[in-house]
């Protein structure tokens, strides 16, 4: 990403009942996620296929960051600093199994998207992504030649660290402020606002991260909501004195006073989009709705839920949207043919609580035209040519044509990063819209479970190990049982 972060504006209207800001609002929740013990960072020495001075010189970065935070933490301390203790440790794969939280370095995501890195747990681990981003068009890719700057590695693993603390995303809502904070040439007020700086180097840990920290972990610091006793404040050593001073009366230090925790809560009973993929093209618009409801024991009148979109060219796009007396709240997204192709990430807060678990994601892609067939005239039917241009289509032997994009979808399925029903559903989407075709079949039985061989299946195909006609006779077989319904 060198120093600089090519954004451009996704052609989206909003549509809702969303509260447009006369002055600009900040937001940064925490997230539902706690260290339950002094946390302890392995910085993993990649294995790729780069020279060794590359993945040291990353590995100090990541083991840097680490100290940054804890340096930083324990001098906001007045008490004991000894609650801010932070262990971190270079290793290599091998020896990366007994660590609390990994930091590791991979080339790039896997899936449709653009990201410069991620938090995730159970278990805890800060991936941190070295290719050089690029915008291709609508999409966006990656440089497989160029690495990202030095700058832009530290700047993520110290954003990454910040949300294995449970802290979320730094946000305005508005467009102008959020801009402002990745271009002005100073210190952004927060290393977590979601985008990167067009100069890394001006990101840093600001009292603004320090002291959410220090609110959500509390009085007690990372021992909070451990079992395992407080330690004692380090004994300061006075210096000597040649002279002995005059007895001065005792004035009884004030009573520290006792900053309980932030309870990790779940906001949002649930959060939904209505279309897991849509496919743009000329001169027609597509509509996506984000709904969803806050629970019961969280609703307040009166509080917003405010919605922030990821797109995937790594810029952001935040939300304030009202609620109804039920909790319910919904806005809609238009997308058209100049929309930036590729995942859409969504999370939503609540009071400044958010449920990471409730995040949901949405894809744009073109609109795949399928060749029309004479069904009249059985010995008549026209073999099905796809575009050579089109770069989302492939051939398989039966002449069926696949948006290679859905490969992210079933490699996303096989992994456990999305559910069964949201896997169903975006196969039926694309058999409803005559993206892939399989035959429609009476149901003379009724699996509600998905086998698992389905799912090695998707793996595979996902990693081109089988063809495209044997993934779609298992897309049939889930026809045959019922759990993909057409028509």
């Amino acid at each position: 990403m060198q120093n600089k972060i090519i954004v451009i504006m996704v052609c989206a209207i909003i549509i809702s009942s969303n509260i447009q800001p006369i002055f600009a609002e900040i937001f940064f929740p925490s997230t539902n996620f706690r260290l339950y013990n002094i946390p302890t960072y392995c910085v993993v020495i990649p294995n790729d296929a780069i020279s060794e001075q590359q993945k040291n010189q990353w590995a100090s970065l990541g083991e840097s960051a680490v100290l940054a935070w804890e340096e930083k933490l324990k001098n906001a301390e007045e008490i004991n600093d000894n609650l801010w203790d932070i262990n971190v440790k270079i290793v290599t794969e091998d020896e990366s199994e007994n660590c609390g939280i990994n930091i590791i370095f991979k080339d790039k995501p896997s899936l449709t998207g653009t990201i410069a890195g991620f938090f995730t747990w159970p278990p805890g681990s800060v991936t941190i992504y070295y290719l050089q981003l690029e915008l291709c068009g609508l999409f966006t890719c990656y440089d497989d030649e160029t690495f990202v700057s030095d700058d832009v590695i530290y700047a993520v693993a110290l954003h990454e660290i910040g949300h294995s603390f449970g802290l979320d995303h730094y946000v305005s809502d508005d467009v102008d402020t959020n801009s402002k904070w990745q271009t002005s040439s100073s210190t952004p007020p927060s290393i977590m606002i979601p985008t990167i700086h067009n100069n890394p180097s001006l990101q840093e840990i600001t009292n603004v991260d320090t002291s959410k920290v220090r609110e959500i972990y509390g009085s007690e610091g990372f021992y909070a909501f451990s079992s395992i006793p407080i330690p004692e404040p380090t004994p300061e050593i006075p210096e000597p004195t040649p002279e002995i001073p005059e007895p001065t009366p005792e004035i009884p230090e004030p009573t520290p006073e006792i900053i309980q925790p932030i309870i990790p809560e779940k906001p949002f009973s649930s959060i939904r989009v209505s279309e897991k993929i849509i496919a743009v093209q000329d001169h027609q618009q597509q509509i996506i709705k984000i709904s969803g409801s806050v629970s019961d024991d969280n609703l307040l009148r009166g509080h917003p839920v405010i919605v922030t979109i990821h797109k995937p060219d790594q810029s952001i796009q935040v939300l304030k949207t009202g609620t109804a007396s039920s909790g319910y709240f919904e806005t809609l997204l238009i997308f058209d043919k100049n929309a930036l192709r590729g995942n859409y990430h969504i999370s939503a807060s609540y009071i400044e609580r958010v449920d990471k678990s409730m995040d949901v994601s949405f894809e744009i892609v073109d609109k795949i035209t399928t060749p029309s067939i004479l069904a009249d005239e059985q010995d008549s039917e026209l073999p099905s040519i796809p575009n050579q241009n089109e770069p989302n289509q492939i051939e398989t032997e039966s002449d069926e044509i696949i948006p290679n994009w859905i490969k992210n979808n079933a490699r996303w399925w096989s992994e456990g990063n999305i559910d069964d029903e949201t896997f169903v559903d975006g196969i039926e989407f694309l058999v409803s819209k005559n993206i892939i075709d399989v035959p429609k079949h009476n149901s003379a039985q009724s699996i509600m479970v998905i086998p698992d061989w389905i799912k090695n299946n998707a793996r595979w195909w996902s990693e081109g190990n089988i063809d495209d006609e044997t993934f779609v006779d298992g897309i049939e077989f889930l026809v045959k049982i019922g759990i993909v319904k057409i028509g």
